[in-house]
């Protein structure tokens, strides 16, 4: 298989799992755990993660950074369902979600920013104000 093929079809499998979220093998189905969908962009002075938490407390999330990488941890409670409720579809996810993101060296990890806001969590880790290497100017010989 080419290489350009992996990646169509690592993007279609990946596709396929984000839209049913689950993988049939040997003839049975096993869930997934459950990530919210995830946007990650550059401003020219941060990196930013927008998340989409709909129904997540913010007292259930946690968000730190270790090795190099941003982690997103959480839990979306399950609403308690009655004996005389029957589900016809059951699309959303509950129960534990982790996310990485990688991160570039170049950021202030003690700035970082997360908001919890009408059901989006957006995390800004600023970016260090210095380019490049610091060199001292050497005093004048005599």
């Amino acid at each position: 298989m080419a290489k350009g093929e992996r990646g169509r079809v690592r993007y279609v499998v990946g596709e396929f799992e984000r839209t049913f979220g689950e993988f049939v093998a040997f003839g049975g189905v096993i869930p997934r755990a459950w990530c919210p969908p995830t946007d990650v962009y550059e401003t020219p002075d941060a990196w930013v993660v927008r998340m989409e938490a709909a129904g997540v407390r913010k007292e259930d999330i946690r968000v730190t950074i270790e090795a190099g990488a941003l982690f997103v941890r959480g839990r979306r409670a399950e609403v308690a369902s009655g004996p005389k409720e029957r589900y016809h579809r059951m699309e959303i996810r509950y129960g534990e979600f982790s996310q990485r993101i990688p991160l570039p060296p170049d950021i202030e990890p003690e700035a970082t920013d997360a908001r919890l806001t009408d059901g989006i969590l957006e995390i800004r880790v600023p970016k260090t104000k210095a380019k490049g290497r610091y060199a001292r100017p050497l005093p004048d010989a005599m």
